[in-house]
């Protein structure tokens, strides 16, 4: 009886690293979740620029359509020139190094609540067997 109650206290102690890998593997894929939108977000942003420059460059190339008609000098439609009259700034893209080591780390804690939960169940069996 008394090696059951030191495998339990063992059990006890595998179970509060358990709780702490868990707690740290949320925190991981909660910083990922976030990771993830600030990139959608990214592509959502340079989706939308790219849709105002066609839209720019579309309505350009009308009004170029109507100038030659008349008559009139052609604006530009390179693509620089577009830029500079849009006055759009680029998006930031969000740093990928850092998705790369969160997700490291969030497989680093997934394997040791692996190996500390399979060594608790084999001590909790073990502590089953002493106590029958």
């Amino acid at each position: 009886m008394c090696i059951a109650n030191i495998s339990l206290r063992g059990l006890f102690i595998f179970s509060n690293v358990l709780v702490c890998n868990l707690q740290l593997l949320m925190g991981g894929v909660d910083l990922l979740y976030q990771d993830t939108n600030r990139l959608v977000s990214y592509e959502k942003n340079m989706a939308k620029q790219m849709q105002i420059k066609q839209q720019f460059v579309q309505k350009r190339h009308e009004e170029n359509l109507r100038r030659k008609t008349r008559g009139e000098p052609l604006l530009p439609e390179s693509e620089d020139i577009v830029e500079k009259e849009l006055n759009l700034k680029p998006p930031i893209a969000p740093p990928r190094l850092d998705s790369l080591l969160l997700k490291q780390q969030v497989e680093s804690h997934c394997d040791q609540a692996q190996k500390f939960a399979s060594q608790g169940i084999s001590k909790l069996y073990l502590a089953e067997a002493f106590q029958r």
